[in-house]
């Protein structure tokens, strides 16, 4: 379906498929037929997209229909049902944000990018702020005033009791459940901003530790306080994509490191076992990432706050939750 769509033939990028992913939004029938595709981050070209895929398409409406659904495939129909968020468990919306060690700046009525002028910058910051600069060049949007992107952390009921004491008396201070120490830091401490970005291996993880203290306890809600730190440290990272001789890989590094510190504060109910406030911060320095990483340590800012409203936290999966 996709090598006959925009980077199939007859466009400019035909031929020139490096990488097992051809990005982009394909309209196309169950049997497999294309009927329009795209790759524009805007939601009047993608709804026009799919209205004139239809209205244009050439099979009758009755070859469109589903295909008979083999035993397998209802199957992995149903169990995709059990990807709703944990019921009474704790489900965290999760905010990442890459900051700068230096100012970008955005030209007044273009979407061009520049330097503080009296900056140096290497013939590799020199190629990836050009690249930014073309690509910026494509977006309708003020693309590189909005350095973050979101995802999800899900703790079940009973997994979410590692972030509280046996005993919850004031003054009690104890370690975080490494568990939850490791889903938070390998699945959703990943910079998936500007990147694709696969979660961190198990090796990966080291010095972590973040411990907890009871500071309030009033009409059975107990109050508590988190700080701690760990380290990512990974080496020898598979190529996503690129040339194999590795002269324009993705990642464009090989490695990549995350060493932040962590603090946060919560309450939680000990009546209803529920988490009523969470708000955590990771925050450190970041080597390592995406062919458009600019530079090659920045800092990385991971915010975890507690989703309250059944609907939103409806809203979106964890990325990554296939793999806790």
């Amino acid at each position: 379906i996709a090598d006959a769509g925009h980077f199939g033939a007859g466009n400019a990028f035909a031929g020139r498929r490096q990488t097992g992913t051809q990005q982009g939004i394909y309209i196309a029938t169950a049997s497999g037929e294309l009927l329009g595709s795209g790759n524009q981050q805007d939601a009047d070209f993608t709804a026009e997209l799919m209205r004139s895929s239809l209205r244009d398409s050439p099979s009758p409406r009755r070859d469109r229909s589903t295909l008979p659904a083999s035993a397998a495939d209802r199957s992995a129909i149903e169990d995709s049902g059990k990807a709703d968020p944990p019921v009474d468990g704790l489900v965290l919306d999760v905010v990442l944000r890459q900051i700068y060690p230096r100012k970008l700046k955005t030209a007044p009525g273009t979407a061009d990018l520049y330097l503080d002028e009296e900056v140096e910058l290497s013939p590799m910051e020199s190629m990836v702020i050009e690249r930014m600069r073309r690509f910026a060049s494509q977006k309708s949007e003020d693309y590189w005033h909005v350095p973050w992107n979101r995802d999800r952390a899900w703790f079940t009921k009973h997994e979410q009791t590692g972030w509280i004491p046996d005993d919850p008396a004031i003054g009690r201070v104890f370690d975080v459940s490494p568990s939850a120490v490791d889903r938070i830091a390998r699945f959703h401490c990943t910079d998936t901003i500007r990147a694709i970005a696969a979660h961190y291996p198990k090796d990966a993880l080291s010095g972590a530790n973040l411990r907890g203290e009871v500071v309030k306890s009033e009409d059975g809600v107990i109050t508590l306080v988190y700080e701690g730190a760990f380290t990512l440290q990974q080496e020898d990272i598979p190529l996503i994509g690129g040339n194999e001789d590795r002269s324009a890989p993705v990642p464009k590094r090989a490695s990549r490191s995350y060493r932040p510190k962590l603090l946060g504060r919560a309450r939680f109910d000990l009546r209803s076992e529920k988490f009523i406030d969470f708000e955590m911060i990771a925050l450190g320095q970041k080597t390592g990432g995406s062919l458009m990483s600019a530079f090659d340590e920045t800092q990385f800012a991971v915010a975890l706050r507690l989703v309250r409203d059944p609907d939103e936290a409806r809203s979106q999966a964890p990325r990554y939750l296939a793999l806790y």
